[in-house]
């Protein structure tokens, strides 16, 4: 089959790569925990059938406040499947916030992580008149549902008829999100991405990494536009995405899992060279005069100029230093994507010489997100550069203001 509606990933993943896959991974009690496939299309058509049972359809706007979770995942692809509109929101901004969003995306519901989160917002969420009902992921108190108790009665419900004729109804053009952006200019704006809008991102990109990528460790927020699509691509393409604990775990988690792809901000990738090139400083000797050459020698690697010399000394490098910064840090990586703001060449340059190889790109919420980034074909990645645009996907520059002008699949 092939998928024309996010939701179609689901039904795809199964016959694909098997009801017993492992769509994803996170920590529970200290240990990893995965959900399969089966698990994940079972789920997510018990919440789209609880949501049916209190009487939701097309249209309707639902909200999800939570860290990047399984449940955040089988929340929206719940919501998206009767119809309705997802709407991923910060766990991190202020009650004004939330209360412009609240009123502007007339929601009629809110699904919110934990107590703490609960606390935050329910005071703003009462107040609203379209919100009918507030949902946990964590149990709250004995008045509030959770998602664990709407997939025990969406289980038990008979709608699945009807909610087969929902899904069928949907089109790749009708809206799917609305993400709120920043606000940098002003209040924050709903951006309105359809269906085909993600859709035509994973057939454009599924072709990037290569096939032998079975494992991603995901720790950006799923409510951000360049996260959520990179996990729709992770299912799409095969691999498990396992969720990082927190922020201050990656490390930890990285070395766990091992995994073969990753997406990162410029400045999660400075701390990793610093802790790198801080790691020299209790050596003595010839050692440390050894662990600082091999430093230079990655901070002058260049992806196509090597002369001879170079792969020389790259190889002892590599053998003496690199292959031990690896082992430390795990990840067999076929990609490590770069975004959300540009990156330092050198830095660049250090990452794909100690094998971790960099993809940079570049685009926003408006284009749902990708409009460039960079590729495997000769002279489509290069340091300092975003990569061609993706197929479909048009580019030019203004000649009145030098704005950045783009139009395609891609843009809301």
């Amino acid at each position: 089959m092939e998928i024309e509606r996010i939701f179609d990933l689901i039904a795809y993943t199964k016959e694909k790569y098997g009801e017993d896959h492992k769509v994803f991974g996170c920590k529970k009690d200290k240990k990893w925990a995965t959900v399969s496939a089966k698990e994940y299309g079972e789920m997510a058509d018990a919440v789209s059938k609880a949501f049916m049972e209190a009487g939701y359809g097309k249209g309707d706007k639902v909200i999800i406040i939570s860290s990047s979770r399984p449940e955040w995942n089988i929340s929206d692809m719940g919501v998206l499947q009767f119809g309705g509109v997802s709407i991923p929101v910060y766990p991190t901004i202020s009650e004004k916030e939330y209360e412009y969003i609240f009123r502007h995306s007339d929601a009629k519901a809110v699904i919110v992580e934990n107590s703490h989160l609960f606390n935050k917002i329910k005071d703003t969420a009462d107040k609203i008149e379209s919100i009918e009902r507030v949902i946990t992921i964590d149990k709250v108190d004995e008045e509030h549902t959770t998602i664990g108790e709407m997939i025990e009665s969406g289980m038990k419900s008979q709608k699945d008829e009807e909610l087969s004729n929902a899904k069928k109804s949907i089109s790749g053009k009708d809206l799917a999100t609305f993400i709120y952006t920043s606000g940098t200019t002003g209040l924050p704006k709903g951006v309105m991405l359809s269906h085909s809008n993600f859709v035509n991102q994973l057939l454009n990109l599924k072709d990037i990494p290569d096939k032998r990528v079975k494992k991603a460790l995901s720790f950006l927020p799923l409510c951000h536009v360049y996260e959520r699509m990179m996990v729709y691509l992770y299912q799409y393409i095969g691999a498990t995405t396992y969720y990082a604990e927190n922020m201050a775990t990656i490390m930890e988690n990285l070395k766990e899992v091992n995994p073969q792809m990753m997406t990162c901000v410029p400045r999660l990738l400075e701390k990793i060279q610093e802790k790198l090139i801080g790691a020299g400083k209790n050596l003595k000797g010839l050692d440390k005069k050894i662990y600082y050459w091999a430093v230079n020698v990655a901070k002058s690697y260049d992806l196509d100029k090597q002369t001879a010399a170079y792969k020389i000394k790259h190889k002892i490098a590599d053998t003496l230093i690199y292959k031990k910064w690896r082992a430390a840090l795990g990840g067999d990586f076929d990609i490590v994507v770069s975004g959300g703001s540009s990156i330092n060449p050198v830095l660049t340059n250090f990452f794909n010489a100690m094998g971790w190889p960099i993809f940079e790109g570049y685009g926003m919420s408006e284009t749902s997100p990708v409009i460039a980034v960079s590729e495997k074909w000769p002279m489509a990645r290069k340091a300092g550069s975003v990569g061609p645009a993706l197929p479909g996907v048009q580019i030019k520059i203004s000649p009145e203001n030098n704005e950045i002008c783009c139009k395609g699949h891609n843009v809301m």
